[in-house]
């Protein structure tokens, strides 16, 4: 375990060289040296500002000044793509299920309304529910992506990043959010860079933006200040003057301070985290051997929990190890599934969730469902999904069990989460599932005979796989980071 320890501690020192001491970098900006071979030197901005330097704050650009920056400013909603006019404008392309003019808004019935035509294209219904696009004379494909002239007929662009022609010889990528590089060929997650101070929780907001999450009592670009409440003694009377008398009056007694208590308890934040977090709410119920049915919360590593070994095709209670995220007092957006059969389950959007498809089982991202989808549970009852809402819940939780599969609130759900194959990155949890009696993961500890719970976080292979996913060629094809 020690030379484990020292391991990651020589590998973050090893990273250390990334970042400047001399941040030119401003308004909380992070500066990054190198983030890859092919990239110079980057700021990763707040939130709200851009810039090379991160000195062009959002909030403060009218609507005209928005188009000198295009997409840039990342205007569209998440999952949804921006593609820059000759113009100077932008359009937002849309995820299947949503449209408008920043695809925030839920998908209507014509196949148009997503926008799925680029360069200039025209989208033609063909029914009810599909389009084709007719595309301008120097474009093709299916949505008229492919620049069929100059630099990017190669198609140089990478992970589905839009070429445009710079001149005759030269071209230039649009590229989709967290990526980066001239033919977009590096996946960027800008917390791997950022580390927020005081159990605040790093969220990605674009590309090049970070934002954290703090508790209550801390504020500031990464958490930093403490802003909890200064509580001020009383002050204390003013003795009396003595006068001048022949005889010495008695002082008054100073009256006792009275004792001031500090409450220093961190308190939930009272707004939604718009975290990509990979969890279940405390209120989702899991089913136990021995303890029946318990909230998520409370499970104790040794449970065993009710699971789907798809090897055998059979339901059975498998290990619980340990976390893999663990946070009591966020406040989180969930997505709100309701089935035919009554059932239903709250789980954040990038989870990977168990549907049925012809006769087999395949995992998707909570987000992809649609309604009429038929989730799987050991009923067999029919658990076609006739509503989702979106909702904010206390308590994200993100339970690993050596199956890799869970059964939350009845409904089978993966243990992963950010991915698109549920299986490879079970795989790739392997060494950590069959060597967690040898691990330090017990996140609970016994104090005078009672167990209580340590520290919220992320389980540190989780964060391990974060960091350093991004350098490894090709693992956008598998991962979201």
């Amino acid at each position: 375990m020690l030379d484990m320890k020292l391991n990651l501690v020589l590998i973050f020192i090893a990273f250390a060289q990334f970042i400047n001491c001399q941040n030119p970098c401003q308004n909380g900006g992070v500066q990054v040296l190198q983030p890859a071979a092919s990239l110079s030197q980057v700021c990763i901005c707040q939130a709200n500002f851009i810039g090379p330097l991160c000195t062009v704050r959002l909030d403060s650009l009218s609507a005209s000044d928005k188009l000198k920056y295009g997409c840039e400013v990342r205007p569209c909603a998440l999952g949804s793509t921006c593609e820059d006019r000759p113009d100077g404008s932008f359009i937002c392309h849309c995820p299947t299920n949503y449209n408008g003019a920043l695809c925030d808004q839920p998908t209507s019935n014509d196949p148009c309304s997503s926008k799925p035509c680029y360069n200039g294209g025209t989208c033609v219904k063909t029914s009810s529910t599909t389009s084709t696009c007719i595309c301008p004379s120097n474009f093709g494909g299916a949505n008229c992506k492919t620049n069929k002239v100059g630099a990017c007929a190669a198609n140089p662009c990478q992970r589905d990043g839009l070429c445009v022609n710079n001149g005759n010889t030269d071209y230039k990528c649009q590229c989709p959010d967290w990526t980066l590089g001239k033919s977009c060929e590096v996946v960027f997650n800008p917390c791997s860079r950022v580390s927020c101070q005081n159990s605040g929780l790093c969220l990605k907001k674009r590309t090049l933006a970070y934002q954290c999450n703090c508790t209550s009592n801390y504020g500031g670009s990464v958490c930093e200040s403490y802003v909890g409440t200064v509580v001020t003694l009383p002050t204390l009377p003013t003795l009396p003057t003595r006068p001048t008398l022949p005889t010495v009056p008695t002082i008054p007694t100073i009256p006792t301070v009275p004792t001031v208590t500090v409450n220093t308890q961190s308190t939930p934040s009272s707004s939604p985290s718009n975290t990509n977090s990979s969890c279940f709410p405390a209120s989702s119920i899991v089913e136990t051997m021995n303890r029946g049915s318990i909230k998520v919360s409370d499970l104790k590593k040794g449970d065993y929990v009710k699971s789907f070994d798809s090897n055998t095709n059979e339901w059975k209670f498998s290990k619980f190890l340990f976390y893999l995220h663990r946070d009591d007092d966020m406040l989180a957006e969930y997505i709100s599934i309701k089935t035919a059969s009554n059932k239903n389950l709250l789980i954040s959007s990038m989870h990977l969730i168990a549907k049925k498809s012809s006769s087999n089982i395949e995992f998707v991202l909570a987000k992809n469902l649609n309604l009429n989808d038929v989730l799987v549970s050991e009923d067999n009852t029919n658990d076609k999904i006739v509503e989702l809402t979106k909702v904010n819940e206390q308590g994200a939780y993100a339970p690993l069990l050596e199956s890799g599969t869970i059964s939350v609130n009845n409904i089978l759900a993966s243990c992963y989460a950010n991915t698109k194959w549920h299986d490879l990155v079970h795989f790739v949890f392997q060494p950590i599932i069959k060597l967690s009696n040898y691990f330090n993961v017990e996140q609970t500890e016994t104090i005078n005979n009672a167990d209580v719970k340590i520290s919220n976080g992320v389980f540190w292979y989780a964060e391990l796989l974060q960091t350093f996913l991004p350098f490894i060629p090709m693992s956008s094809s598998f991962v979201y980071l």
